[in-house]
């Protein structure tokens, strides 16, 4: 049914996200944002490095430490220093390129 990590994501990150929300606490809702978007930009990076980078030793528990410092709860955690340094900027730049890649999923996906 429910793993352990997912029963401590809906207690944890769940319920901070919900009460930040319920608060209407921008701050802290635009903080699990940058979380989320270096965690989709970690996971989709991942995906594509998994091959050659699982069998490293230590590796499942760098990505742990790595996801605690991203999520950890100080001003100035790894989601806000890799959000503000490098996906932003990256973003930013590519913007064109992301709204065309944006109109055009609709497309595809009705095909």
């Amino acid at each position: 049914m429910f793993t352990p990590y997912m029963k401590a994501g809906l207690r944890g990150i769940g319920g901070h996200r919900f009460k930040c929300l319920e608060e209407d606490n921008k701050e802290k809702a635009f903080n699990w944002i940058k979380y989320w978007i270096v965690f989709c930009a970690f996971h989709a990076a991942e995906h594509f490095g998994d091959k050659f980078i699982y069998w490293l030793p230590g590796y499942q528990i760098f990505k742990f430490i790595f996801l605690l410092w991203c999520f950890a709860p100080v001003p100035n955690n790894g989601s806000t220093i890799l959000y503000d340094n490098y996906v932003r900027p990256l973003f930013l730049r590519n913007a064109d390129t992301l709204d065309r890649v944006t109109d055009m999923a609709p497309k595809i996906l009705q095909t």
